[in-house]
Parts: structure tokens; C-alpha cells; sequence
């Protein structure tokens, strides 16, 4: 893991890396907030802010590519923000997550739903405009 003070750092890093290890599961790992406002109370005015934030999707991407790469791949390089790494998660929370699928295996469309399902990740599909299909009926 290469620590950078912030994104733009870090992503020079990435870069640099990339080329350094063409070979390796180079990853970018940062905040995936492009904008964040934090909650905050003004006394002066009696007046309450409330959190505000924009994510970035791609950045989002990029950071479960970094920790499945993690997760996989003992010739990973992640290049990450201080800041990004705080507040993870469980290691077992997130491998119960993860759906498991091989190439050739028959599985059936309400399964794989089903399973998507218990992982709360259903509203993220739907976001993402995939489509499943029976094997060949494209």
C-alpha cells in the first residue's frame, strides 16, 4: 500500500505505478466524495446544516476494484489517500457480501437475485442498468 496526503497526489501515484508494474493489480483507492459538507450547527443564528454530499461512481468502482484486488491478489498495489482508510469495514462483513460465480456453473436468474437481495446491493443494479437473461436469450 502507497499512502498519499491527498488525490492528487495519489493519483500521480497511481500513474507511475501502473507503469512501474504493468504486471501487478495496480489500484486507486480514495474518497469517493466529490463533494462532502458535513453536518454543522451555527449558534450565532440558530441555523442547522444539514450533510451534504456527492458521490462519484466511478471513484466508487474503483475503490471495490482496489479491495477485491486486496482480497485476491498477492501482487496488489493499492495507492490510496490518508483519509480514504478510515472507517473500512469488517473484512468478514464485506467477504459474506461478495457473490461467487464461476464460469460454466448453472445458476438460475432468481438465485442470483435472491442472493443480490441478501447482499443489499439490489438498488445499485438498478442504478447501474444491468440486465440478467436466461444463457443464450440475449
Amino acid at each position: 500500500m502507497v499512502l498519499a496526503p491527498n488525490k492528487t497526489l495519489a493519483a500521480q501515484l497511481y500513474a507511475e505505478m501502473k507503469a512501474f508494474f504493468p504486471e501487478n493489480a495496480v489500484e486507486y483507492f480514495v474518497s469517493y466524495y466529490d463533494y462532502y459538507q458535513p453536518e454543522a450547527y451555527v449558534p450565532a443564528s440558530d441555523t442547522f446544516i444539514e450533510k451534504d454530499a456527492s458521490i462519484n461512481e466511478q471513484i466508487e468502482q474503483m475503490r471495490l476494484s482496489a479491495t477485491k484486488s486486496f482480497l485476491e491478489r498477492r501482487d496488489t498495489i493499492v495507492v490510496a489517500s490518508v483519509s480514504a482508510i478510515y472507517g473500512l469495514g469488517d473484512v468478514d462483513a464485506y467477504m459474506q457480501m461478495m457473490l461467487h460465480l464461476q464460469v460454466g456453473a448453472m445458476i438460475g436468474q432468481r438465485e442470483i437475485l435472491s442472493r443480490l437481495a441478501n447482499c443489499n446491493i439490489l438498488a445499485t443494479i438498478r442504478r447501474s442498468n444491468v440486465r440478467l437473461s436466461e444463457c443464450g436469450a440475449m
